[in-house]
């Protein structure tokens, strides 16, 4: 069960063994009028999901990821060599104008209207082409493998099939559920 962006930061979590407590706020006004104004002191960029490290407080989602990559010491996470992280910075953008271009397409329905179908397979044409061969995006595994896997998951949901053309994204995915430090 996804429970939004929170879900790849579970999945990072798990990957690289750190303990946590995942608190699910569901009463918008302890959250809006209690929660986020005491956090906001901290860190004016409240937001959900943020995270809580004794005194620290870190939103957004990706900035997330990021501490919790460099808390656990895995930096490798986020690319060994320069040609890696530039890499993982082109997924990035494409993973983004994917996102920001489908999501306006299907937002009010669970299904994807053919149109949004189009373009979604014309940006996992993308990343299956920049995939290749590879196991994972950079050729081992970095934090970006876990945000299309959880999101590939996500398109899978609502059109089963869409990832039936491209097999390398569909195995890419399986690879990272199918982590046995990912519970």
């Amino acid at each position: 069960a996804h429970q939004g962006l929170a879900e790849r930061i579970r999945l990072i979590l798990e990957y690289v063994g750190l303990k946590y407590n995942d608190n699910l706020i569901t009463d918008r006004d302890e959250w809006f009028n209690k929660i986020k104004p005491s956090a906001a002191l901290i860190n004016p960029f409240i937001n959900l999901p943020y995270l809580k490290d004794g005194e620290t407080i870190v939103a957004e989602s990706e900035a997330i990821l990021v501490y919790v990559i460099l808390k656990a010491g895995r930096e490798d996470l986020l690319g060994r060599t320069n040609e890696q992280k530039v890499d993982i910075a082109q997924v990035r953008g494409v993973f983004g104008d994917f996102t920001k271009t489908t999501s306006i397409l299907f937002m009010e329905t669970i299904k994807m209207e053919e149109k949004a179908l189009k373009t979604a397979k014309t940006y996992l044409g993308k990343l299956s082409t920049f995939l290749g061969n590879k196991n994972y995006t950079c050729g081992e595994i970095t934090f970006v493998d876990f945000i299309l896997a959880e999101f590939f998951d996500i398109l899978g949901m609502m059109d089963k099939t869409l990832l039936e053309g491209f097999p390398n994204l569909k195995a890419l995915t399986e690879r990272i559920w199918g982590e046995e430090r990912i519970k």
